[in-house]
């Protein structure tokens, strides 16, 4: 397998030329080449903000609806059974929800943002 790549710094475009050749040789060849455009950097950074920020929104909205959550464990050495409580301060579900609908909005103006 071969690989070559090119970089263009002033249009932040990548080239990347993949030749593979199976056993024995050259009894087949294939060749790829893969163009990486800063159109798709930006894409990948506008979907991953969006995640985030519907993660935490929907994280935020069960917060709202759970007072406090138990948590059981057993420990299988001993058979013994612990239980914790989990109860967050009242500030926590609003702050989620407001934390992920920003990043939902910043989401959504990367676009603009990158290409001024």
């Amino acid at each position: 397998m071969e690989l070559q790549e090119n970089r263009h710094s002033a249009d932040i475009t990548e080239t990347h030329k993949i030749d593979i050749s199976t056993y024995p040789p050259h009894s087949q060849s294939y060749h790829f080449t893969v163009t990486i455009s800063s159109q798709t950097g930006r894409s990948m950074w506008r979907a991953f903000f969006l995640a985030v920020g519907i993660t935490v929104t929907i994280l935020g909205a069960e917060f709202l609806a759970v007072d406090k959550a138990v948590l059981h464990r057993t420990n299988k050495e001993t058979g013994k059974r612990t239980t914790k409580v989990v109860q967050p301060p009242e500030w926590v579900p609003w702050t989620l929800l407001s934390t992920g609908t920003v990043v939902v909005l910043y989401s959504f103006s990367i676009p603009r943002r990158v290409s001024a």
